[in-house]
C-alpha cells in the first residue's frame, strides 16, 4: 500500500492512459476509484467531473453530446432533466446494467422512451471496446444515428464518466460521417479532453477493427 494524494492508505490501482492517445498514467487509491475525485492538487484522472454536464460538438448537420451516467453527479432526477432540456433524439447507453443500477438509473431507458426519445443500450465494461453482441447491434444504431445527424438532430452518448466508452461511440459516429479518425479525435477532445482512453477503443472507433 501507498499513501494516495487524497491522504488514504489503500491498495493502489493504476489507470493507464496510452501515450499514443495523448493520455498519461495516473495511480489512484481504491477509495477514490470507488467514491469520486480525490482532494488535493491532482484530482484522479485529472478530469473536471464534479458535476453533471453534456459536452457537445457539431457533426454534419447535427450534434453529438457526451455525458456521465445520470445519477453519478447530483440526483438522477436532476441529471435526467438536464438531458431532456438538451433534447436528444437518440441516447446511447454504453454502461453495464450494474452501473445503471448503482447510480439509480435503472429506469433510464424507460424514462426516455416515455417522452419519445430513442434509447439503445450497448453495454461495454469500463475501459473496454464492443464485444460481438454490441457489434452485431451497431449496424442498426449507425443507420439510425446517420439519419438523425443528417436532419439536424442530436445524439447523446454516455458511459460512467463520459470519457472512454462514450467518446469511443462519438468518435465512431464522426468517422462514419466522413471525418479522418485522428482529426476527429482532436476535434472531439476540444469538447471533452478525456474522450477515448485505450488503443482498443480508438481502433474500433476508427474502424481499424470491426
Amino acid at each position: 500500500t501507498m499513501k494516495a494524494v487524497c491522504g488514504w492508505r489503500w491498495t493502489m490501482v493504476s489507470h493507464c492512459r496510452n501515450k499514443r492517445l495523448g493520455l498519461r498514467v495516473t495511480t489512484i487509491c481504491v477509495h477514490c476509484w470507488n467514491n469520486g475525485p480525490a482532494t488535493g492538487p491532482d484530482k484522479w484522472w485529472n478530469m473536471d467531473q464534479s458535476e453533471f454536464g453534456i459536452y457537445a460538438l457539431v457533426v454534419g448537420a447535427g450534434q453529438i453530446g457526451l455525458s456521465p451516467i445520470p445519477g453519478r453527479f447530483g440526483t438522477y432526477e436532476d441529471n435526467l432533466s438536464a438531458i431532456l432540456r438538451w433534447g436528444p433524439d437518440l441516447v446511447l447507453t454504453m454502461t453495464t446494467q450494474g452501473e445503471l443500477d448503482r447510480t439509480g438509473a435503472a429506469g433510464f431507458g424507460d424514462d426516455l422512451v416515455a417522452v419519445g426519445i430513442k434509447w439503445r443500450h450497448l453495454p461495454i465494461v469500463d475501459f473496454g471496446a464492443p464485444d460481438m453482441s454490441v457489434q452485431d447491434q451497431w449496424g442498426e444504431v449507425s443507420l439510425d444515428a446517420a439519419a438523425i445527424l443528417a436532419r439536424g438532430g442530436k445524439i447523446l452518448t454516455h458511459c460512467f464518466g463520459g470519457c472512454g466508452r462514450s467518446g469511443m461511440a462519438a468518435l465512431r459516429l464522426m468517422v462514419e460521417a466522413g471525418e479522418d479518425p485522428d482529426a476527429a479525435l482532436n476535434r472531439l477532445r476540444v469538447a471533452r479532453p478525456c474522450a477515448v482512453e485505450t488503443d482498443d477503443q480508438f481502433a474500433w472507433a476508427s474502424r481499424i477493427s470491426a
